[in-house]
C-alpha cells in the first residue's frame, strides 16, 4: 500500500499540471497519455527470497489515455453523435435532439456548470496496464 500512495500523487501532480496546460495552451478536448512505473511485491516470495528483507520491488509501466472536456463540449459531442447514429424520425433520435435542445438552452444560463471556464469532465479511455486507482472507477462503471 505504501507504494500506492506516491503513484496516486504524482498522477494527481501530472493532472494539476495539464490543467494549467489546457488554461494556456492546450486547446480541448485535450487528448493526453498518462505512463508511469507501478511497483508492486510479487503475491508468492519465489524461491530466493525467504524473509521480506530480500524481497524485490517489481517495477511494470502504466498507461492511461484521457480526453479532458469541458462539460458543454463533452454533452453537445455526446448528443450529436447519438443523432448522427439514429435514424432521424426516429424516438431516439428525438430524444437525442431533445437533450440537445435543452443542453444548448441551459448552456446560456450563468450559474450553470457548462458558464465556468475552469470547469472540466474527464474520459478515461480504459485498457490494458492502467494505474491501480483505475481499477476500482472500472468496476465502479
Amino acid at each position: 500500500m505504501l507504494a500506492r500512495y506516491p503513484s496516486a500523487e504524482r498522477f494527481i501532480r501530472w493532472y494539476r499540471t495539464q490543467i494549467a496546460r489546457i488554461e494556456g495552451e492546450l486547446a480541448i478536448p485535450a487528448h493526453l497519455i498518462y505512463e508511469d512505473k507501478k511497483l508492486d511485491l510479487p503475491h508468492q516470495p519465489g524461491p530466493d527470497a525467504v524473509s521480506v528483507e530480500q524481497l524485490e520491488w517489481r517495477k511494470e509501466p502504466v498507461r492511461l489515455e484521457l480526453t479532458i472536456w469541458r462539460p458543454y463540449e463533452f454533452s453537445y459531442r455526446r448528443y450529436t453523435d447519438w443523432m448522427n447514429q439514429t435514424k432521424k424520425g426516429s424516438k431516439s433520435y428525438d430524444i437525442a435532439w431533445l437533450a440537445l435542445y435543452n443542453l444548448q438552452r441551459r448552456a446560456n444560463e450563468p450559474t450553470k456548470i457548462y458558464a465556468d471556464p475552469h470547469a472540466y469532465f474527464v474520459e478515461a479511455h480504459l485498457g490494458p496496464n492502467m494505474p491501480w486507482f483505475m481499477v476500482p472507477a472500472e468496476r465502479w462503471f
